[in-house]
């Protein structure tokens, strides 16, 4: 049975035992973060406290946030979980700086993904208040088992609220103990740095197909994902003799094209060009461009297919598209089952943990939009391409000059590619 209790001011908490939810007090409306499990019933406990309307949000899609949601029958969360609800409630798109005011509390949307790929925090900065999920807790454990979770993504966003810290007075987690303080960002942080590391012995668990794994602070239920496999280069058809050898199985499989960064830049016959190229491979290709398409067109496109193929040309503008339309979150998912992700120039360059090193031989002017300069984090280092190209080749190793002696630079001429399969990273020459 959900138990309700006022916490602050029009702030109730709303707890079954096993996970909880918050509801706010408007004058006119309410506001509900989460809506538990089903069988908790939130909409009946909520119903106990206010007959006013209520706007739902989500932390995140994982079944005992959103089991209630067809009691409401709509609400916000952000697209790298949608995948994860069911059908019949209406879904409204969740994004970093979404503000949401009631009763006095102004909770600020921040992007945490990690323990899933659409997992937000929501941060009253005047309260100095902090709702994190799943992802902030006193001991856990923190699920990090399953195809959409990532280890990676989620020690960057304890990264990003540890700059947050100092401003932060409470947290309350959705599970175990609350409140708490912020410490325990750092806390989680330390022990998921130490879970990547391999520093944490894991005992195989009773029921779930995962491992306990307990550092210092923090036990994580944990199970690695499948390796990644990438194929980094700056022109794909100049070295297809060699991806065809190292990569045979390409034959007879179905690829998703995404020209995005090559058509704002009007590449002449670039996308023709392309397709033929990824053909020859013995691919059936499925064109995407992320800046025109609907997320269902985006979500259906990447989890039907086989490989996944990001063009060349403005890094920065792709980088924006890939996250205005929530594009890169559903990216990283599938590559975390082990798709392959070939990524051309541009396409390569986004894998890296940042992008900001290549304004040199990009235009940012052409992503006004774009921000936060953040790549996938795909791989550890900094790819140029290019290297010796006519075109472009100067610019690319200016930024070797400039980058080299402070980032972990790899350059490759347009006869090479970067494969990493795993931990392993090699660089290859076409012959």
């Amino acid at each position: 049975m959900t138990e309700t209790a006022l916490f602050m001011d029009n702030f109730y908490i709303l707890d079954d035992g096993r996970v909880r939810q918050f509801l706010i007090i408007g004058e006119e409306d309410a506001l509900l973060i989460d809506t538990g499990f089903e069988d908790s019933h939130v909409y009946e406990a909520v119903r106990k406290i206010t007959d006013l309307p209520v706007k739902v949000i989500l932390t995140h899609g994982d079944g005992d946030h959103a089991g209630g949601l067809k009691d409401f029958g709509e609400c916000y969360l952000h697209k790298g979980d949608w995948h994860l609800i069911q059908d019949g409630v209406r879904l409204k798109p969740l994004s970093e700086g979404d503000a949401f005011e009631c009763g006095g509390y102004r909770f600020e949307t921040v992007e945490i993904p990690g323990h899933t790929y659409g997992s937000v925090a929501f941060f009253d900065r005047e309260k100095r208040l902090l709702l994190p999920g799943d992802s902030v807790q006193k001991a856990g454990p923190i699920y990090m088992f399953g195809e959409h979770r990532n280890l990676d993504l989620y020690i960057r966003s304890q990264k990003k609220l540890l700059a947050l810290a100092n401003q932060v007075d409470t947290i309350i987690p959705c599970h175990h103990e609350y409140p708490i303080g912020p410490e325990y960002i750092g806390r989680n942080l330390e022990d998921a740095e130490a879970l990547k590391n391999g520093e944490l012995k894991g005992e195989k668990h009773p029921v779930m197909p995962c491992y306990s794994c307990k550092g210092k602070w923090t036990e994580f239920y944990y199970k690695k994902n499948k390796e990644k496999d990438l194929i980094l280069v700056s022109m794909l058809y100049q070295v297809t003799d060699l991806v065809r050898t190292i990569k045979p199985d390409l034959e007879g499989k179905t690829v998703t094209y995404i020209p995005t960064a090559g058509i704002v830049e009007e590449i002449d016959g670039m996308v023709e060009e392309e397709t033929k190229t990824l053909e020859s491979l013995g691919m059936d290709v499925d064109v995407l461009d992320v800046s025109t398409a609907s997320f269902e067109m985006i979500e259906n496109s990447l989890a039907k297919n086989d490989v996944i193929f990001v063009g060349g040309g403005n890094t920065f503008f792709l980088l924006q598209e890939l996250r205005r339309s929530g594009a890169d979150r559903v990216l990283l998912r599938e590559i975390g089952k082990g798709k392959i992700y070939i990524g051309e120039s541009a396409g390569a360059v986004i894998a890296c943990p940042d992008i900001e090193y290549c304004a040199g031989m990009d235009s940012p002017d052409l992503a006004p939009e774009l921000t936060d300069y953040t790549g996938l984090g795909l791989v550890d280092f900094y790819i140029v391409p290019h290297i010796g190209n006519p075109q472009m080749g100067e610019a690319a190793e200016k930024a070797v000059e400039e980058y080299s002696g402070r980032m972990n630079i790899k350059a490759i001429t347009d006869e090479q590619i970067i494969l990493v399969e795993g931990e392993s990273v090699k660089v290859l020459k076409q012959e």
